[in-house]
């Protein structure tokens, strides 16, 4: 039985990356940013929680993106602040987790 998947990343409040957030065993994942601010963030994504790429265009708003089905480790990477908190959570479906 398929579980839904909620994994919050630490809040950044200046330029800076989070600590990056398993969701490999997450068969459907999207990362979503949220929280007051101004400012750009990327979403970055990883293989091994060590080397990361920037995956899709970086942003200016809260948005929702999808992680490819083939990356073990994500985060956000805050390219440019002025203010406010970046808050950002993964969520996904883990089809091996009983629930």
């Amino acid at each position: 039985m398929s579980k839904q998947q909620t994994r919050p990343l630490a809040d950044l409040t200046s330029q800076a990356a989070n600590v990056g957030v398993q969701c490999g065993d997450l068969e459907v994942a999207a990362m979503w940013v949220v929280g007051t601010f101004v400012g750009t963030w990327q979403m970055q994504i990883s293989p091994d929680n060590t080397n990361w790429i920037d995956e899709g265009s970086s942003d200016t708003v809260p948005g929702r993106v999808v992680i490819p089905a083939d990356a073990q480790f994500a985060r956000i990477d805050v390219t440019a602040f002025t203010s406010g908190t970046f808050e950002s959570l993964i969520t996904g479906v883990d089809e091996d987790r009983l629930g």
